[in-house]
């Protein structure tokens, strides 16, 4: 039986945190041979290479479809959050959560608490939900089928 290569060691990346445009160095071994091209994932964000090496590869933060123009956008206005809230329980039922890290869309206009609105508004409800229909899944294959 063949032996399972060994897993790649990360020993950085730089810089942490940044938006869509923003060119992240992840530093390490083990990556594997040298290719010009590909994607990797950075957290929950997609990430374009632009260099790869055995010991580093370098990425672009991939721009949002919404931005680029790339998708048409189905369903309802996003909450506008990073996902990266600070929390503190009171201990009483109730939690306070503080957005910790303001985030931008590519033109500098402000996300959080805003959100990414669609191109077509379609709303789910209690009702189509319980009888199993996802509407905005029907919105776009009826998109697609055009």
């Amino acid at each position: 039986m063949p032996l399972a290569p060994a897993p790649p060691i990360l020993t950085g990346a730089s810089p942490t945190s940044g938006g869509a445009g923003t060119q992240v160095t992840i530093t390490g071994s083990g990556f594997g041979a040298t290719q010009g091209s590909g994607t990797v994932w950075l957290g929950s964000t997609l990430g374009s290479v632009v260099s790869w090496s055995d010991t580093q590869v370098v990425a672009n933060v991939a721009t949002g479809f919404k931005d680029s123009g790339r998708a048409t956008i189905i369903g309802e206005t996003t909450e506008g959050s990073s996902g990266m809230p600070y929390l503190y329980d009171f201990h009483n039922g109730m939690i306070l959560k503080i957005a910790v890290k303001r985030q931008y869309f590519p033109d500098g206009s402000e996300f959080e608490g805003v959100g990414i609105g669609p191109d077509i508004e379609v709303r789910t409800s209690i009702d189509a939900l319980k009888n199993g229909r996802d509407v905005v899944l029907e919105k776009a294959m009826e998109l697609v089928a055009k």
